[in-house]
């Protein structure tokens, strides 16, 4: 319990403490847009910690018990995001193209990352697979079942390297 009003106590101070930084910059911005930035800042973070930081994290540090509308004055920090979005859209705080191409070149290297990673799998499945079973189909409908790359351990280092080093071979053979 004691760690708990340290937590509230710690979460209300930080977020006092960003709301003063965004009013103390909105003092000093030069341009009307840079003020026009912070006054929606500062405006969506002080009216959405104060009224949580007054009505909640002070009665509980205080032991006052829980009561109905302690849990409601956590409805006033969707405040913050709103006002925040409101500034990033209206007074372009931050510039979104750059951040939406930002992601998109993000979610691309993922997804090929991730193609590379199964692909290899399904190599490697396919590859052991032939050299275990004797079966050499590319699509014999039992290949690709159950296959993991936890079972490549199972076998010991001599087979691994027999496997490897037979497999060149057996394709000049084929090639012939």
């Amino acid at each position: 319990m004691l760690l708990d009003k340290i937590e509230l106590t710690f979460l209300g101070a930080c977020f006092l403490a960003a709301g003063l930084g965004f009013y103390r910059n909105f003092r000093a911005a030069p341009s009307g847009v840079l003020r026009q930035q912070f006054k929606w800042l500062t405006g969506g973070t002080l009216a959405g910690t104060v009224p949580f930081t007054v009505l909640y994290i002070v009665p509980f540090v205080m032991d006052l018990g829980p009561r109905g509308w302690m849990q409601f004055s956590a409805v006033s920090l969707v405040l913050i995001p709103l006002c925040f979005g409101y500034a990033v859209i209206r007074y372009r705080l931050m510039d979104v193209d750059i951040i939406f191409k930002r992601g998109l070149a993000y979610t691309a290297a993922t997804a090929g990352v991730a193609a590379v990673y199964f692909a290899l799998v399904a190599l490697l499945a396919q590859i052991f697979h032939a050299q275990t079973t004797g079966t050499g189909r590319r699509h014999d409908r039992h290949s690709y079942r159950g296959v993991s790359v936890s079972a490549v351990p199972r076998m010991d280092a001599v087979q691994v390297g027999q496997i490897l080093l037979s497999r060149p071979a057996r394709l000049s053979q084929d090639a012939d």
